[in-house]
């Protein structure tokens, strides 16, 4: 019986479909909606914290999308909008 051939070896984290400048513009827009339509104030300490570090990670995405670094944007989209979601 021949050998099988080797597993292709991939880095962690490459299985997810990469986002097009489109669709990244998209996230970006989405998930600044959902963190503008969340009042701070009214979440509590915790809340806040995750709060305060999507409204970071969203910054970080826009600065990477602007330096075209897609791959550092998205991650950082992904990451704020869990945590927008996570808000609501």
């Amino acid at each position: 019986m021949p050998p099988s051939p080797a597993a292709e070896l991939k880095p962690a984290g490459t299985a997810a479909k990469t986002l097009t400048p489109v669709q990244l513009s998209e996230a970006l827009d989405r998930t600044k909606q959902k963190l503008d339509a969340i009042d701070r104030r009214r979440l509590n300490a915790g809340k806040q914290a995750d709060f305060d570090s999507a409204r970071r990670f969203l910054s970080q995405a826009h600065t990477a999308a602007k330096v075209n670094n897609l791959m550092l944007a998205q991650s950082s989209v992904e990451k704020a909008e869990a945590l927008a979601e996570g808000l609501r």
